[in-house]
């Protein structure tokens, strides 16, 4: 089970079987796990053994399916595919050379078979099972293509289709695994042996599975830590980012907690494990991403949909081509045939089924590697909707750790040290952040406490010495009616310098005031701003009294604060801002607010590291207590969301070319199958992407270049088949320079002249120019199409040089080299299809040698993209290069050339056209 479309066989499989309670797929661990009773699971493994796949049970060990399932050998796949690859090209070079001999005939034949036979061994046996099932699946769909092109003659191309096929099969596994290896690559992260101390004081080295809680482990500097404990002996710092996603090492001492597969920086620790292996923090964030894996997202039930009817279609399409082409297209059986052959190939829904799962499981491992532990794909994608986030105070807007700031007595009729006494007895049975700094904050000893009572949102009571006290917030004191003018004048000083106020009272007064004080943290001015830039709403619902949370709303930069907030009033004002403002987040400890977590769109609790509770509350557990992995979660969701939809455009929009072209066109099995696996391809590396925010630029400018490839094979293929006049040509040319002219010279050379160093522009163009020279030289000294391919392909390299440069200098640039590039290069698909015309007699093969072109484009953006990482003047200096270069050879190509022959003045207007355009569209885009 390798992708999702498998996976999607084997849910069919079995779906509807009687006596199968649930199915849970794990994708990255190619395990599924069946809830049923043992006769049921059996036919249940003979169910998926008909799909055509080999189950094997994992028994009782409970080890990975990786060491029973894992796929076939890398170097065995490639020599496979690689020996099937010069199996038939060696085929198709007999049948070139020998066209005409019936013994070489039959030993292509015979070369081509057995390179089918190397390749397509496992396509064959699936695609079989398939069709005896009544499914059309990509196995089925090659299986009936290769055949059938065998069977009419072309079985070159059989060969060579079922070799290429194998090999992008091959390398769209191997980009597949390195998203399961983001996953996976979190187990690594914790040593599986620790030095433990024996009960006679010597150290011994164990395996973390033999480890038991209590035991003793020491932690020397450089290593990491194996299992969940805490400090008993030494100080050190401790880097927890591949846990939590804290930048910086955290210093520790005894009592402090440390987690399994954090790096021990400065000095020896001692740590008393706390929990086993199995239940370490970094076990639960592993096994909350597999789970995680399991849940499909909206967008891959949308895809799932479409492609059970998409498949289908164009295998109907196919057969009536088949059938009705000889009729309507006059076209002979044979032709006919190989076109439905054709289409049966874009019919594989791959591409489009593989682009969602791949991306959501890069999604998942990219948010774990920052510490933020998303519980599933629906909120991946869910959490780019948030409008409002309503933020708890204490512990996630604050430190969370408030100190006693203040003890004032109002009943002088008891001492200072008998009111601490009593306030801090109460105080030491609750575990409240504010009862704890209570407790903390007096020396006087403790009573014993009968009938102790939790009230929730107001505070703590119970009986000492035979008399009732409460430990008791603002609200509670006036609901009690013991507040008076004095009183409340001497809370308002504490509550609008940020204090929370908590008072000690019997059934009859007022006895004692505890001003408590907690910092707010230093990233949450932070985190609100990027909420607000994102478009987000923060919201602070606090039980803290209403002055004291203003003043925090406003050091935080929240201008909406609702305080005295009862858990039933955080449930309401969760409601009311879903009603108002849309789809509304919660973050809080994920215990005291748990209902307004489970009542919120998508709860987030923070400090996941730290509590079980808070990883089970929420659905999304931010790892550390950084409240800047709130907007962190959403720009994550967006940028998911934006490379699901590119691979669904991506995947369809390929396909769509191809079927075109495979029906009005010569398109031929090869286009066919380059169009499948190459969108399979481009999908995954465009999922994989959100693994390294680094390179996300870089990819982009590589996906982005399929566009403009794209316009330069529809331009020649309808030149080959329409051939415009003179006059359209003219006017595409005119149309074309001018939104070059306005994307390079009015709107980028400019900008990187105001931002770079002049000097470098200046030597960049120089150069840029001098090379235009040297290749229209060149161009002079090779007459015919010979000149013009070696001046187009340059061209065409210097477009993807200046794309790869525009996206790793932003987005905006790179979206407007794009749109501009698309233009010009429909244009030289135009150009090379109408010189070439007359000298190629083969339509098909001149829209081949455009696409071998346009292959100079994603070339020469990877060359291009990684110069973003030089100095900056030696980056203007490269931009400025290849922006001179385009527009000395739109200048020389498409101007000059153009007004050798007279024009009508509509067709010179078509430059204004195209100038004009290109600023409305940059209008809008900026």
């Amino acid at each position: 089970m390798d992708c999702a479309s498998e996976e999607s066989e084997i849910r069919r499989a079995l779906d509807g079987m009687a006596g199968i309670r649930s199915l849970q797929f794990n994708l990255g661990e190619r395990e599924l796990a069946i809830a049923a009773d043992d006769p049921v699971l059996q036919q249940a493994l003979d169910a998926i053994r008909k799909a055509g796949f080999k189950p094997e049970p994992l028994g009782d060990t409970g080890s990975s399916a990786a060491a029973v399932a894992s796929p076939t050998g890398f170097w065995t796949t490639w020599g496979k595919s690689l020996g099937a690859l010069g199996l038939a090209v060696a085929a198709e070079g007999l049948a070139f050379a020998f066209p005409d001999s019936v013994p070489v005939k039959a030993l292509g034949m015979a070369l081509a078979a057995a390179a089918i036979a190397l390749s397509g061994f496992s396509v064959y046996g699936k695609g079989l099972a398939a069709l005896r099932q009544g499914r059309l699946n990509i196995n089925a769909l090659m299986t009936v293509a290769v055949t059938g092109a065998f069977l009419i003659g072309q079985w070159p191309e059989a060969a060579m289709v079922m070799a290429l096929y194998a090999i992008a099969e091959a390398i769209e596994a191997r980009a597949v695994d390195r998203a399961r290896g983001a996953i996976k690559s979190l187990l690594a992260l914790a040593p599986e042996q620790a030095e433990v101390r024996q009960d006679d004081g010597n150290w011994v080295r164990m395996g973390v599975k033999e480890v038991t809680v209590g035991m003793t482990v020491r932690i020397r500097p450089g290593e990491r830590v194996p299992l969940d404990g805490i400090v008993s002996l030494g100080q050190s710092a401790i880097d927890q980012s591949p846990v939590t996603g804290e930048s910086l090492p955290v210093d520790k001492s005894p009592g402090d907690e440390v987690f399994a597969g954090t790096i021990n920086q400065a000095a020896a620790l001692e740590i008393r494990v706390t929990a086993p292996a199995s239940d370490s923090t970094l076990a639960r964030i592993i096994h909350a991403v597999e789970q995680a894996q399991s849940s499909r997202a909206p967008t891959q039930r949308f895809v799932d949909r479409f492609a059970a009817v998409y498949t289908p279609a164009v295998f109907v399409l196919a057969v009536a081509v088949a059938l009705l082409a000889p009729w309507l297209m006059g076209l002979t059986w044979m032709q006919a045939a190989y076109k439905a052959l054709v289409l049966l190939v874009i019919a594989c829904p791959c591409a489009l089924v593989i682009s969602t799962p791949v991306t959501v499981v890069s999604g998942l491992a990219a948010g774990a590697r920052r510490g933020i532990l998303i519980k599933g794909g629906v909120y991946l994608e869910e959490a780019r909707k948030i409008k409002a986030v309503a933020l708890d105070k204490t512990g996630t807007i604050t430190e969370g750790k408030p100190k006693l700031v203040a003890f004032e007595p109002v009943d002088t009729g008891l001492g200072q040290q008998a009111l601490e006494g009593l306030a801090k007895s109460l105080a030491a049975r609750s575990d409240h952040p504010v009862s704890k700094a209570i407790a903390d904050g007096v020396s006087s000893a403790t009573q014993e406490v009968d009938e102790f009572q939790a009230v929730a949102g107001r505070g703590v009571q119970g009986v000492i010495d035979g008399h009732t006290y409460v430990l008791a917030n603002h609200r509670w004191i006036e609901e009690r009616g013991q507040c008076s003018a004095d009183l409340e004048a001497r809370l308002a000083v504490h509550e609008q310098a940020g204090r929370t106020v908590t008072l000690l009272a019997s059934s009859e007064r007022v006895m004692a005031i505890c001003a408590v004080a907690d910092t707010i943290k230093s990233s949450s001015a932070q985190a609100v701003a990027d909420l607000k830039a994102l478009g987000v709403t923060p919201v602070m619902l606090t039980g803290d009294n209403l002055a004291t949370a203003q003043t925090v709303g406003t050091q935080a930069g929240i201008a909406e604060v609702r305080g005295n907030l009862l858990p039933e009033d955080k449930l309401q004002a969760i409601g009311e801002l879903q009603q108002r403002m849309g789809v509304t987040a919660m973050t809080g400890d994920g215990i005291n607010d748990a209902p307004a977590l489970a009542k919120a769109d998508i709860g987030f609790a923070m400090g996941g590291a730290g509590t079980h509770t808070a990883m089970e509350a929420a659905d999304v557990v931010v790892m550390n207590d950084d409240l800047r992995r709130l907007p962190e979660t959403i720009r994550l969701s967006r940028r998911t969301h934006a490379v699901l939809w590119q691979n669904i455009a991506l995947a369809l929009g390929i396909k769509l070319v191809f079927l075109l072209l495979a029906i009005f066109d010569d398109a031929s099995m090869w286009m066919a199958v380059f169009a499948d696996m190459g969108a399979s391809l481009l999908v995954v590396f465009n999922g994989l992407r959100l693994l390294r925010q680094q390179a996300v630029m870089v990819i982009s400018a590589w996906i982005y270049t399929l566009i403009p490839a794209a316009a330069a094979i529809i331009g020649a293929a309808v030149a080959v088949n329409v051939r415009p006049g003179p006059t359209l040509v003219s006017a595409i040319q005119h149309f074309a320079a001018g939104v070059v002219f306005a994307a390079a010279a009015g709107e980028i050379l400019p900008d990187i002249m105001h931002r770079g160093s002049p000097w470098a522009t200046l030597i960049g163009g120089g150069i840029g120019v001098a090379t235009m020279l040297l290749v229209k030289h060149l161009e002079a000294l090779a007459k015919g199409p010979a000149g013009l391919l070696t001046v187009i392909g340059i061209d065409i390299l210097i477009d993807g040089l200046v794309l790869g440069i525009g996206f790793a200098v932003g987005p905006k640039v790179g979206l407007l080299l794009t749109i501009a590039l698309t233009i010009e290069v429909l244009f030289l698909g135009l150009t090379v299809a109408t010189e070439l015309g007359e000298s190629v007699r083969s339509r098909a093969r001149v829209v081949w040698i455009t696409a071998a072109l346009v292959l100079l484009l994603p070339i020469g953006a990877l060359l291009g993209a990684p110069v973003a990482l030089l100095p900056s003047p030696i980056v203007t200096g490269f931009f400025a290069f290849g922006l001179i270069a385009l527009l000395y050879l739109v200048t020389e190509e498409l101007l000059v050339e153009a007004h050798e022959t007279p024009d009508r003045p509509w067709v010179t207007a078509m430059f204004f056209a195209g100038f004009l355009a290109l600023l409305l569209l940059e209008e809008g885009i900026g």
